[in-house]
């Protein structure tokens, strides 16, 4: 079956129903967080077909970069200005910030 163009699997998908989708400004990274108690972020690369006639469509590949939890299902993240922070909140009551580079992750609320 035929993805439409603005559409793509990501792979090592979270094993629950998504529940939020954020794209980070300067880059091409997607965070997404889930019910499975999980925020991941992708890296997503749009190849072009380079005029090949057997395909249409470009190909996206991804990647998993990294993964953090919370306790209970995520249902929102925001990101800060910069693209350097991860907010997310969820069913356990829990706010937390993950630093993309440090790979730290603090409880803030």
């Amino acid at each position: 079956m035929s993805q439409e163009a603005n559409q793509f699997e990501i792979s090592k998908p979270p094993s629950d129903g998504i529940t939020s989708v954020e794209w980070l400004n300067h880059t091409n990274h997607l965070v997404a967080t889930s019910w499975d108690k999980t925020v991941s972020l992708y890296k997503i690369n749009v190849n072009d077909n380079n005029g090949n006639s057997n395909n249409d469509e470009n190909k996206v590949n991804n990647e998993l970069v990294d993964r953090y939890s919370h306790d209970a299902g995520v249902l929102d993240c925001s990101l800060s200005s910069d693209d350097l922070t991860i907010f997310s909140g969820g069913c356990d009551n829990k706010l937390c910030s993950y630093n993309i580079k440090t790979k730290k992750k603090e409880l803030i609320g």
